[in-house]
């Protein structure tokens, strides 16, 4: 997820833990019920109908990462998680 999201595409994604967290505010994707493939897959045929929609996703789906969990974040998250122990 986390991969597309850093190359610009909005994400369509079931809304299980952790996932639900980064897409909630609907901003950077979709979310659908989870074990429902065919409401995911209706989702995903939906975005390119939306094309402003779809690069505004992508837009703020990059940026949430470079924000949240650029290498240097996820670096010093580990240094704090190592240095507890």
């Amino acid at each position: 997820m986390f991969e597309a999201m850093s190359c610009g595409f909005p994400v369509v994604a079931a809304y299980v833990l952790g996932v639900r967290e980064v897409l909630a505010t609907g901003k950077c994707g979709l979310l659908v019920p989870p074990n429902q493939p065919g409401e995911k897959a209706r989702a995903i045929e939906r975005v390119p109908g939306y094309a402003e929609f779809a690069r505004r996703m992508g837009v703020y789906a990059r940026l949430y990462v470079e924000t949240n969990h650029s290498v240097a974040r996820m670096a010093a998250r580990c240094r704090e998680v190592l240095d507890v122990l």
